[in-house]
């Protein structure tokens, strides 16, 4: 291999969420991948879709942004190395926002079906998948609980966020 950097060699070893990742994990998680581009203003991700799988961004920017009852809600920015549409995989819900390119984009799709296979062979994929949405809950009024019936409950926002949950109105 010689002078070829171990991002050349596994574009996924960049991405922050996935640093403690072995490298077989690594390579699994590559090889089930299918590499996506997007223009600027493109729709990554739309909201209400299904849980078909997640993105990792391999260069340029996005946004996500929650359409709900009383207008867009800017949820997050994401640069390279960024995981989204992490929430419907482990929600098997419907896509929770809007994922939007800022810039042109560069990303890794990787199927549901194959993240699932992926994880039961490689439990810290799993482990990363829960440390992703755990993260991203409770740091706003909005998150991606925002306007979510959950067993007969609506999401109204985040109420606050402590070290063991987050707290919402519904």
């Amino acid at each position: 291999m010689g002078d070829v950097s171990p991002a050349a060699e596994n574009p996924l070893r960049t991405c922050p969420a996935l640093a403690s990742v072995s490298s077989p994990a690594l390579q699994d998680l590559l090889d089930a991948a299918e590499a996506r581009r997007f223009a600027p203003g493109a729709l990554m991700v739309r909201q209400g879709d299904p849980a078909d799988g997640l993105l990792i961004l391999l260069d340029g920017q996005a946004h996500a942004t929650l359409r709900g009852r009383d207008g867009d809600h800017l949820l997050a920015r994401f640069d390279a190395g960024a995981v989204v549409g992490e929430m419907a995989l482990v929600t098997r819900e419907a896509r929770s926002a809007d994922v939007l390119a800022d810039s042109a984009v560069r990303a890794m799709f990787v199927p549901a079906v194959a993240f699932d296979r992926l994880a039961a062979r490689h439990l810290e994929l799993a482990t990363v998948l829960t440390r992703l949405v755990s993260d991203r809950l409770g740091h706003g009024v909005r998150d991606g609980f925002g306007d979510k019936s959950i067993e007969g409950y609506r999401i109204l926002r985040c109420l606050g966020r402590g070290g063991m949950s987050v707290v919402y109105r519904a």
